[in-house]
């Protein structure tokens, strides 16, 4: 599955515009530990790979990625949030 934040050189049949949101929670104890950014990177990217799979995509063009730090719970525990959208195309030969 290709992830790409700009067009390809394939021809290819337009199939979907995806979008996810993907929530890193901080590790140790009581987030003493910070947040791991790769690590929600690559959740969000996963999570893309695996709605254009599920639309029968061969690949995620133009994708963007967004990142902010949100309070979440009655906690007011700090999340990364990382949102990512994309078009899930199909590879025609």
């Amino acid at each position: 599955m290709l992830i790409s934040t700009t067009n390809i050189n394939e021809k290819y049949e337009i199939i979907d515009v995806i979008f996810n949101l993907h929530t890193v929670q901080p590790k140790g104890f009581l987030g003493s530990g910070g947040m791991d950014m790769e690590e929600g990177f690559n959740g969000a990217k996963a999570a893309l790979i695996e709605k254009a799979r599920a639309r029968g995509g061969d690949a995620v063009i133009g994708c963007e990625f967004d990142v902010r730090v949100a309070v979440a719970g009655m906690a007011n525990k700090q999340v990364l949030e990382i949102f990512s959208w994309g078009t899930v195309v199909k590879i025609t030969k």
